[in-house]
């Protein structure tokens, strides 16, 4: 099995190369999604794929400062925008 030959199996990805799940603590204060984190993780979209940014499912599930809360923005786009940003850079 060679890292950067593609994975036929339950997915199809390009490669094995996987980048885990990290807390970059970019949020605001308020726990909304910043551009620089849709633009950091665009930047590493072409490696493979991205397990992307600790989010917290709600206000009560924060655990660490300045992470993402799912409820923190509801129908504002930024969770789309973040998505796209991420696949736009593969």
């Amino acid at each position: 099995m060679k890292l950067l030959s593609p994975l036929k199996e339950a997915l199809q990805l390009k490669n094995k190369v996987v980048m885990a799940p990290m807390t970059r603590s970019r949020a605001t204060q308020d726990h909304i999604p910043t551009a620089i984190m849709a633009t950091y993780y665009g930047q590493r979209a072409s490696a493979g794929l991205i397990i992307a940014e600790g989010t917290a499912p709600s206000p009560d599930g924060v655990g660490y400062a300045r992470t993402w809360n799912l409820q923190c923005c509801p129908n504002s786009g930024l969770e789309r925008n973040y998505g796209r940003r991420t696949c736009q850079g593969r």
